[in-house]
């Protein structure tokens, strides 16, 4: 599953421990729930396996004690990404900004809502504070590289992603955004050139450095090499939803409408926490005109 999947399981494992010691241990429950959220998210295990069991957790943490801004964060992670349900959400997150507004966890859950609802200016504002926060922080830092990139700041994104690099060169999922934000700004040697150095990195770099590769062909208008790419790396890889999300990407990008929304789909059928960013992604704008595009966005319940 790659270093990141290993390290989320070690947590499961420790926090595992914690609680068979002591059943009550709050933040043991909820350290579980992140983790169980973000292998969901990413489609590490299947979301229906992974997300029931963080709600589960942050519920028991609320049980324990209802004081914790964290737990109340992770649950509204759990409705936004699985449930779709942003009214629930939403108190979650108020709840979570009322308790403690300057944890880490209740921005970082504040910021993916504003993230995918679209509200681009506001998410940026609320990353640039994470970062004041912790200005360390690889997950705030790449927040705010992502929310630049979505609101197509790509000069801005890449500058951003550059000192996120320099934090961990061996960021998989920072290195791969500046493939795309170098792409999109029309730097497609640089792209191509970082796209190397996603190869040269534990896995899943080699899998991501060939995606994002495809993703700057179809950018350059390179259509039969993107499309050759996508073919050979979903060969033996269907279960791969970070993987059909990336190609979804690409097909959308080169206009085949047809393909893209029946891997779009396919998320959707298997509750993949990504589609949730359906609406900011640049590289589905030649959807947008689709009436298939709009009843997508409906389906997942996103704010208009």
């Amino acid at each position: 599953m790659g270093a990141a999947a290993e390290d989320l399981q070690k947590a499961i494992s420790y926090s595992k421990q914690a609680i068979e010691h002591d059943p009550a241990f709050a933040l043991a429950h909820v350290v579980l729930a992140g983790s169980y959220w973000l292998l969901g998210l990413f489609g590490l295990l299947p979301p229906s396996d992974v997300f029931p069991r963080a709600r589960e957790e942050a519920l028991r943490v609320l049980q324990i004690n209802e004081g914790l801004a964290e737990a109340h964060a992770v649950l509204a992670l759990v409705y936004l990404f699985y449930d779709w349900d942003w009214a629930a959400g939403g108190r979650e997150i108020e709840r979570a900004m009322q308790l403690d507004p300057d944890l880490n966890a209740t921005q970082g859950a504040y910021f993916f809502f504003l993230l995918a609802a679209g509200r681009l200016e506001q998410a940026i504002a609320t990353a640039r504070r994470a970062v004041e926060l912790a200005p360390l922080s690889l997950p705030n830092n790449f927040g705010l590289c992502g929310s630049l990139f979505h609101a197509r700041h790509y000069d801005q994104a890449i500058e951003q992603l550059q000192k996120t690099v320099e934090l961990d060169p061996n960021h998989v999922r920072a290195r791969e955004f500046l493939v795309f934000a170098y792409a999109h700004a029309g730097q497609y040697d640089s792209a191509i050139a970082e796209c190397a150095v996603l190869a040269s990195l534990p896995p899943p770099g080699m899998l991501v450095s060939r995606t994002a590769h495809a993703y700057v062909y179809a950018l350059m208008g390179k259509s039969e090499e993107a499309r050759k790419i996508v073919e050979e790396v979903r060969s033996g890889n269907e279960d791969n939803l970070l993987l059909l999300w990336r190609a979804s990407q690409i097909y959308a990008i080169l206009n085949e409408r047809d393909q893209a929304f029946e891997l779009l789909n396919r998320l959707f059928d298997a509750r993949s926490g990504l589609i949730v960013f359906f609406k900011v992604y640049p590289s589905f704008d030649n959807l947008r005109p689709d009436p298939r595009y709009g009843e997508l966005s409906r389906r997942i319940g996103l704010p208009e």
